[in-house]
């Protein structure tokens, strides 16, 4: 077909329309369109167009569609009961149960598997869940991880949903769909990306229970962050979190503080009789170019701004210059690491200040540390903070609310003022000259971690949560 138009076209139009509008429909549309068109157009048009328009529609609007996304055949779905005000579950309307009501099966996402302290508690709670006989899998947002492998190793499956970007939607229908093939009686997210792409996931999957977990106060977080956390914890049945200071935190940003439940973090303890292959002193320092008669202070840790990582090293330089006696030492990686090293090259000597990057062997240096620093601007619970004081480590650590939760000043371990690197200093060098000060502030802060922070304290605590959820 060719045509050829030429229009010349004078509008003026003057419209008053007032339009009520009831539409049901119903649409099954199957439609093949094949055309060729040759169209040559020559258009002059001038149009004066005042329109009023007043617009009521009310639309109803059914359509079927048949899914794709079918959960897993191989696993049972149970129906409950229908009532006069109950619909039973169709094949469009996901329905999780188990028939065995002490039986869970729990879905735990959190965005990576890195060597971090929220990672290292899913590590620790899903072990624990699955030793109490429920089927827990550990759905990860982002990236695989080192920890990863000790949950398969212990035959925890792992999945990766690989999120590529912030708004990449591609991964929460992705992760949608692992949901719906597991059908989990409990999803409980994990930092913030999975605690927004989680949850929503969660509700399209028509899970039961949704919780979220809170380890950290976030001063990073803008406005639009607690607009997300506001609306989604609306959503959800428990938001978790491991210190009052998160969870004050959080209601000073508008969340309802009677939706947290405080778990503490929780940490492995040996047996007193448990045998230990632990190195001693020389081999330990002396691998580090630290000479063992050296006090060494240890610090462990992500290498980023939250830390204060410089407020350590002018620290570390100040008590060498003070004692001659002591060197710190640096533990973890981070973006800041180069930058640090610079610094510390710059204001200090290597001899005082040392960065031994990220190690697997911090159970030997901290059996040999003669103190332990951290300077954080925030924290949630600091399980290297945890660590050191189950280790007998005199602990300092800034004046936070995270570090409040764990340390009472002069009787578990010693505060000190946000940024104050003197005063540290000075509390750190008074317990030095005052051993028998650092034993019995040492065994309090032992004895209160044996008793209020155990992996099975913190796995039973979550138990008891979900299975109250799950009940409600």
């Amino acid at each position: 077909m060719a045509h050829l138009l030429n229009l010349s076209l004078n509008l003026n139009l003057n419209l008053n329309l007032s339009l009520n509008l009831n539409l049901n429909l119903n649409l099954n549309l199957n439609l093949n369109l094949s055309l060729n068109l040759n169209l040559n157009l020559n258009l002059n048009l001038n149009l004066n167009v005042n329109v009023n328009v007043n617009v009521n529609v009310n639309v109803n609007v059914n359509v079927n569609v048949n899914r794709l996304l079918k959960p897993n055949p191989s696993t049972p779905r149970i129906k409950p009961p229908t009532t006069n005000n109950q619909q039973p579950p169709t094949n469009n309307q996901p329905h999780f149960s188990n028939p065995d009501p002490a039986f869970m099966k729990i879905a735990l996402i959190i965005p990576t598997m890195d060597r971090g302290g929220a990672e290292k508690q899913v590590v620790l709670l899903a072990i624990g869940l699955k030793d109490a006989g429920h089927d827990v899998r550990v759905m990860l947002l982002t990236r695989d991880g080192p920890r990863s492998d000790e949950l398969r190793s212990v035959g925890i499956p792992v999945d990766l949903i690989g999120k590529k970007f912030k708004g990449d939607l591609t991964s929460l229908w992705r992760l949608k769909k692992r949901l719906i093939e597991f059908q989990p009686d409990v999803v409980h997210t994990w930092l913030f990306a999975a605690n927004s792409f989680g949850r929503v996931a969660a509700l399209m999957a028509r899970v039961p229970v949704i919780i979220a977990s809170e380890r950290c106060v976030d001063p990073w977080k803008r406005r639009w962050h607690f607009i997300i956390d506001r609306y989604l914890a609306k959503r959800s049945q428990a938001i978790t979190t491991n210190s009052e200071g998160v969870r004050d935190f959080y209601a000073n940003h508008g969340l309802d503080p009677r939706q947290f439940e405080i778990i503490p973090n929780g940490v492995t303890i040996q047996s007193n009789n448990a045998p230990t292959n632990l190195k001693t002193r020389d081999e330990v320092l002396s691998k580090l170019s630290i000479d063992p008669h050296r006090k060494m202070i240890l610090a462990v840790g992500r290498l980023w701004p939250q830390k204060r990582v410089r407020d350590l090293i002018w620290a570390g330089e100040l008590i060498a210059t003070l004692r001659g006696d002591v060197t710190l030492l640096i533990v973890g990686d981070g973006p800041e690491r180069d930058e640090l090293i610079r610094h510390r090259d710059a204001v200090s000597q290597v001899e005082h200040v040392r960065f031994a990057g990220q190690r697997d062997d911090v159970a030997d240096l901290l059996a040999h540390a003669d103190a332990f620093w951290i300077a954080s601007e925030y924290e949630g619970q600091s399980n290297a903070v945890i660590e050191a004081m189950l280790a007998c480590v005199p602990v300092f650590a800034s004046d936070i609310p995270g570090n409040r939760d764990l340390i009472i000043d002069g009787e578990t371990g010693w505060l000190f003022q946000l940024g104050s690197e003197a005063e540290l200093v000075q509390k750190t060098n008074e317990m030095f000259n005052a051993p028998e000060t650092a034993t019995r502030v040492t065994l309090a802060a032992k004895d209160r971690i044996e008793t209020e922070f155990t992996v099975n304290a913190m796995v039973q605590r979550h138990l008891q949560l979900y299975e109250r959820l799950k009940v409600d």
